[in-house]
């Protein structure tokens, strides 16, 4: 089970293999690798009813293909809280544990 969107081809250990099953998400990381100037190859592969967009690049390229691969997910990320009334009352509940845990530490410094 690969988590990653990325593995070593299977057949030639030089490159690296990128997969997306969006079509927009694949056509921008493609963007970023010709604006990179970083050679690869796309290849389309039906996988169960399923389209798998794959793009082989050369593993010298790696740190900069990685790069914009995680550039492509930060772009197309989803909120890890969605709802804004629940992300700022974690914020101020967090916060609000934070100072009664400061107040706590003052006060039993104060009673030694």
């Amino acid at each position: 089970m690969n988590l990653t969107n990325y593995y070593d081809h299977p057949g030639d250990n030089r490159y690296t293999v990128y997969r997306f099953f969006i079509d927009e998400h694949a056509d921008y990381f493609q963007s970023l690798l010709e604006e990179q100037q970083i050679v690869f190859e796309r290849h389309i592969e039906v996988d169960e009813g399923q389209d798998k967009i794959l793009f082989g690049v050369n593993k010298r390229f790696g740190k900069q293909a990685l790069n914009c691969n995680f550039m492509t997910h930060a772009k197309y990320r989803n909120p890890f809280i969605p709802n804004k009334v629940l992300k700022y009352g974690l914020v101020i509940f967090t916060l609000a544990i934070i100072i009664l845990g400061i107040l706590g530490y003052i006060n039993s410094i104060q009673q030694q």
